[in-house]
């Protein structure tokens, strides 16, 4: 990542979802598919699904048990979920737009209804308001989704003009000798999907579990794009040899911005919005030689329009985050958190015993 992102602690979770160019995309299916329990919580905006999984996260900490935190790509303040490791128990806000349902109900899940804790009448009362404000949600989100998705295809438009003059055998030559070093130390597993970067309502927000978590840090210099074909083929390699690593795509491409492998703690990742000392920068520019004059012209042209995008579209998500605490404050006051906590102490008596 670049310094475009806003640099937040990620308390060694990620992100699930992706606010993209191609659209809201969900990567929850990769965390949950391993879990022997999923409870899935529904509620509106405010009613404490976020407050509810920090303080389940609190009691497994209390216990000394590894849990991964899952921020909210829209609201990175927010949880979306949480995984209690050990136990292979995960929380996730079930509400959309990353719906989820148990698969097997009182078998393999359940759900926790917030909605049960509020006042109907209440919030029917404030019927239009809440429409309205929904709407307004609505139309900020398809404004930002659109400029990303301009963001993106500039970004092909990009790749155009530089993959012809990749040279691509070297290419894998390089991914290869960095592997090198991994490749002894990492054991066999598969690729995990792990997002670090989003763009939500306080703009593009990248989180330092990844960087915190490494002992070995690779920074790509960005170069014309060639920074994310070199991780593609890292990846690529990485795959065939079934190494176990997660990838981080990028916010706008879905393109991958980072490979993290846990076992030797070694980061490939794409610039970064703030350097971790001792971390090694590696410029692409010896290896693969500077475009022609007029390419390079047409090149800084399409750079400066994507980042004009790219700003354009953070405006948007953060305007959207007006209506966002409107909701919560309107949901909140409906709320009976007092059943919220009720509900708290037994699952976690059921939990922890």
């Amino acid at each position: 990542m670049t310094e475009e992102y806003k640099l937040q602690n990620g308390e060694g979770g990620c992100f699930a979802c992706v606010n993209s160019g191609q659209g809201f995309r969900s990567y929850f299916d990769t965390f949950l598919g391993k879990m022997q329990y999923v409870y899935v919580i529904k509620g509106g905006p405010g009613t404490g699904k976020s407050g509810f999984m920090r303080r389940i996260r609190k009691e497994a900490q209390k216990r000394g048990e590894e849990s991964l935190p899952i921020f909210c790509s829209s609201d990175p303040e927010s949880l979306d979920g949480l995984i209690l490791k050990e136990r292979r128990i995960a929380f996730v806000d079930g509400t959309s737009p990353h719906v989820q349902e148990p698969a097997q109900p009182g078998v393999d899940g359940e759900i926790l209804n917030f909605g049960e804790f509020w006042e109907s009448e209440r919030l029917g009362s404030e019927r239009e308001e809440i429409l309205f404000l929904a709407r307004q949600k609505a139309e900020g989100y398809r404004r930002g989704f659109s400029l990303l998705a301009a963001a993106q295809k500039i970004q092909e438009a990009k790749y155009s003009l530089v993959q012809p003059r990749v040279d691509f055998p070297k290419l894998g030559k390089w991914a290869r000798k960095m592997l090198s070093a991994v490749v002894s130390k990492e054991r066999k597993g598969e690729k995990q999907i792990c997002p670090m970067a989003s763009m939500g309502m306080e703009g593009a927000v990248y989180l330092d579990s990844q960087q915190e978590m490494a002992g070995e840090i690779r920074s790509f210099q960005p170069f014309y794009g060639v920074e994310y074909l070199l991780l593609e083929e890292l990846e690529r390699q990485a795959e065939n040899q079934k190494l176990s690593f997660s990838v981080s795509p990028d916010p706008v491409s879905l393109r991958p911005e980072s490979l993290f492998f846990p076992e030797s703690r070694t980061l490939f990742r794409r610039g970064a919005p703030c350097m971790k000392e001792g971390e090694r920068t590696v410029s692409l520019r010896p290896a693969f030689g500077m475009p022609p004059a007029e390419c390079r012209k047409r090149l800084h042209r399409l750079e400066k329009e994507e980042k004009t995008l790219f700003r354009l579209s953070e405006e948007e998500f953060e305007r959207i985050s007006e209506a966002h605490f409107a909701l919560e404050e309107l949901y909140g006051k409906a709320m009976d958190f007092s059943r919220v906590d009720e509900l708290e102490r037994r699952i976690c008596h059921k939990i922890f015993g």
